[in-house]
């Protein structure tokens, strides 16, 4: 793999609309760097609220502080029309779970729906996954411990059991998505993926800078939360650290102490993330320092590091640039994907003799032999008699013993 990209699935808690058409008309009136950093600090408070006091909140925004979360309705039915609790012969078919003390004729629409503070919804979300680590691996217990050949001290079933224990995690993530999530490009089982540390990214700087530090902290699927042993008190519940991107911008990582998940502020509100797929992942295969680690790292000698200004990066900023784009190179042991049927994880050598085998199943044993014999010629074939060869059947026959050595070539020979 060129370089230490991932996959993610991430929940966005939004600005409500007012939220968003007053934080608009803060950033065009306040320009600047100073500008720029009171808008960030205005932005702040949408979400948390004035912590301290200390901020001049403009008038436009003092009743719109504190970030609240509507929660979708299970009940909900996309393929009719969406009710309103202002018009009660409109139905029951709400889209949000709808607030019986709402009154039309006094309340504005803000309060037509049941809504949470978000740090609730994060530390109910949170909990939910720490959950699922102890309910998954009850689940792969009871489904694969009694199988034959189970050995809970080996490694391939160890790892078997995270690789369940994080899928299940990731259809939790899933489901929440589907309860409050508001980015609509999100639905579907859709991934996001991010590019290593040093490369341009297609999504803003904050979303950019969670997503790496997830990466660089942990290195494997499941996890929702860095490191946060530097962290700094921001308000009760609530820690925060920094993470650079690119050559000047650096972003604040919230994460709430209670629900183990950080998250970042954005101009479209509250976003959570999961990391879903780690190509060469550290949880499976080993830490880089691992000297038993199943992959190796080759330096990527045609990337252009003099592209890294020295003067605006550090050196250890320059060599996680160097090491993140560097060619993570599996071995035959290394443990790539999960088998539902045995419980056991399955190594490049498993999935590739896997592969081959069907490949030869295909093309030896069907009709679709002539397929090979025009691509190796009759070197690798011994034609059969004259007859008819029945429905089915190979038009020629492989040779078993060049078969064998063809296949264990393949074996030997494919890297990753």
């Amino acid at each position: 793999h060129n370089g230490r990209y991932v996959r993610v699935k991430s929940i966005l808690l939004q600005f409500s609309d007012e939220q968003k058409s007053a934080l608009e008309f803060i950033q065009k009136k306040f320009t600047g760097d100073a500008g720029e950093e009171y808008v960030k600090q205005l932005r702040e408070a949408l979400v948390f609220g004035n912590v301290d006091g200390s901020l001049d909140i403009p008038a436009l925004l003092t009743d719109k502080l504190g970030l609240e979360v509507y929660k979708s309705n299970p009940d909900y039915d996309p393929k009719k029309p969406a009710s309103d609790p202002a018009d009660k012969e409109s139905g029951t078919n709400y889209p949000y779970i709808p607030n019986e003390d709402y009154d039309p004729e006094k309340d504005d629409d803000s309060k037509k729906w049941v809504s949470e503070p978000f740090l609730d919804v994060i530390v109910e979300l949170g909990k939910a996954i720490e959950g699922v680590n102890e309910s998954a691996a009850k689940d792969y217990d009871k489904k694969y411990a009694s199988l034959s050949g189970y050995d809970s001290s080996s490694e391939a079933y160890q790892v078997g059991k995270q690789m369940f224990i994080n899928q299940k995690k990731a259809e939790l993530f899933e489901d929440w998505i589907y309860s409050v999530n508001d980015d609509s490009g999100m639905f579907g089982g859709t991934e996001y993926t991010e590019t290593p540390v040093g490369n341009s990214s297609d999504y803003v700087v904050e979303y950019t800078a969670l997503v790496r530090q997830l990466l660089s902290d942990n290195g494997t699927a499941g996890s929702v939360k860095v490191d946060t042993t530097s962290g700094k008190s921001f308000i009760d519940g609530v820690v925060t650290t920094t993470a650079k991107v690119g050559e000047e911008d650096i972003v604040t990582i919230y994460t709430s102490t209670e629900g183990n998940i950080s998250f970042i502020v954005n101009d479209f509100g509250v976003h959570i993330v999961m990391l879903t797929t780690v190509p060469v992942d550290f949880g499976y295969n080993g830490d880089i320092n691992d000297s038993n680690k199943h992959y190796t790292v080759e330096e990527n000698v045609d990337f252009d590091m003099e592209q890294y200004n020295p003067n605006k990066y550090s050196k250890d900023e320059l060599a996680q640039i160097r090491e993140y784009n560097s060619f993570y190179i599996l071995k035959e042991t290394a443990y790539i994907a999960f088998d539902e049927e045995t419980g056991k994880a399955i190594t490049v050598r498993e999935k590739i003799g896997e592969g081959v085998q069907d490949t030869y199943d295909e093309y030896v044993y069907s009709e679709h032999s002539k397929k090979l014999y025009s691509m190796y010629g009759e070197k690798l074939f011994d034609k059969k008699d004259d007859k008819e060869p029945a429905k089915g059947y190979a038009d020629y026959k492989f040779e078993l013993t060049l078969h064998k050595s063809v296949y264990n070539s393949i074996i030997k020979r494919y890297k990753f």
